[in-house]
C-alpha cells in the first residue's frame, strides 16, 4: 500500500500535477476545489517523495513564489495557518526561505504570525488538535528565530503568552511536537534560553553564511552563486567541485528588492500548453558575486 502511495505521488510529479507552480496555485487559492483541502492532499504526496525530488520542488517553489505567497497571506485571515502559510512552513528549511525574511518583502512576518496565533488561540485551543497547534508555533518559532521578538505587538505577545503555557502543559500534547514547538514560542519571546535559540538560530543561517562545498565551514570572504545569489562559496575551487549538486536546487529568485507583487488569477480560458525548451547541461558553475552575511 506505501509502495503505491509512493509510486503515486513520483508520477504526479513526474506529470506536473505537483509542481512548485501548481503548489504556488494551491496555496493561492487558484483551484477548483477547497484550497484547503487541496493542500492538505498536496503536502500528503510531498512527504512521500524521494528526498531529491521534494527538494528540488520545495527549492524552486521558494526562489519564485515566496513574495506572492506573503502578499497573499497577509490579507487571508481565514485560520492561524492558511494554505500560503502551510506551504512556506514546509519550505522553511530551504536558504531560499531564510534569506527571504531578510529582504524588504519578507519583513515583519514573525510580528503577522505572533498577531495570527494569537488571533486564532481560543480555536486552536478549545479544538486541541496536536498537530494544527504544532504547525503553528513551529512556524512562529522559525520566524521568530530569524527575524526577532523586536517588531512583535506588545499586545499580542501578552495575549498569546498565556497560550502558549497552556499548550506546553496540556496532557494531550506532552511529549509531542505541539508542546516542544510552544515552550520554543515561549522562549523567544520572553528571552529565555537564549543561548540555545542562538544555537538553532546559526544552524538555520549556515547554510547562507558557510562556504556551499561539502565539509567547508569558511565563514568569510564567500563569494554568492550569480544566479540563486543565495549560496555562497570560499573560492572557485570549491564552487566547481559542489556544482554538480548545487545546479539542480540553483533558481533565479524574484525577491531581492520586492516589497508588494501582485498575485494574478487564473485565466478564463485554458492555455495550450507550450513545449518545453531543452537547453544544454550547464557544466560550469554561474559566476559569483560578494556575498553579504546574515546575523
Amino acid at each position: 500500500m506505501q509502495a503505491n502511495v509512493v509510486a503515486q505521488a513520483i508520477r504526479l510529479a513526474d506529470e506536473g500535477v505537483i509542481s512548485a507552480e501548481s503548489l504556488y496555485k494551491t496555496a493561492v487559492g487558484q483551484t477548483a476545489g477547497s484550497p484547503a483541502d487541496d493542500m492538505e492532499i498536496m503536502l500528503g504526496y510531498m512527504q512521500q517523495l524521494p528526498p531529491a525530488k521534494r527538494d528540488h520542488i520545495w527549492f524552486e517553489m521558494s526562489a519564485k513564489y515566496l513574495p506572492q505567497l506573503v502578499e497573499y497571506w497577509r490579507g487571508d485571515e481565514s485560520g492561524p495557518m492558511p494554505p500560503a502559510a502551510r506551504a512556506m512552513n514546509v519550505a522553511s528549511y530551504t536558504p531560499y526561505f531564510v534569506r527571504f525574511l531578510n529582504s524588504p518583502a519578507g519583513e515583519g512576518l514573525a510580528a503577522l504570525h505572533t498577531k495570527r496565533v494569537a488571533q486564532f488561540a481560543d480555536d486552536l485551543t478549545k479544538q486541541a488538535i496536536p498537530d494544527r497547534v504544532a504547525e503553528a508555533n513551529q512556524f512562529l518559532a522559525t520566524l521568530l528565530l530569524i527575524q526577532g521578538p523586536d517588531g512583535v505587538d506588545p499586545a499580542d505577545k501578552q495575549a498569546l503568552l498565556p497560550k502558549l503555557k497552556t499548550w506546553k502543559n496540556m496532557p494531550i500534547f506532552r511529549g509531542r511536537l505541539a508542546s516542544e514547538a510552544s515552550d520554543r514560542v515561549l522562549s523567544l519571546l520572553t528571552n529565555n534560553r537564549v543561548l540555545e535559540m542562538q544555537m538553532v538560530k546559526t544552524m538555520l543561517l549556515r547554510s547562507l553564511n558557510e562556504c556551499g562545498a561539502p565539509g567547508c565551514q569558511v565563514s568569510s570572504g564567500l563569494q554568492r552563486c550569480g544566479r540563486c545569489k543565495t549560496i555562497g562559496y570560499c573560492d572557485e575551487t570549491h564552487q566547481k567541485q559542489a556544482w554538480s549538486k548545487h545546479k539542480k536546487l540553483c533558481f533565479a529568485t524574484n525577491f531581492d528588492d520586492a516589497r508588494s507583487v501582485k498575485v494574478e488569477p487564473v485565466k478564463a480560458e485554458p492555455e495550450e500548453p507550450e513545449a518545453v525548451k531543452v537547453e544544454p547541461e550547464e557544466t560550469e558553475p554561474v559566476k559569483t558575486e560578494p556575498a553579504v552575511k546574515l546575523e
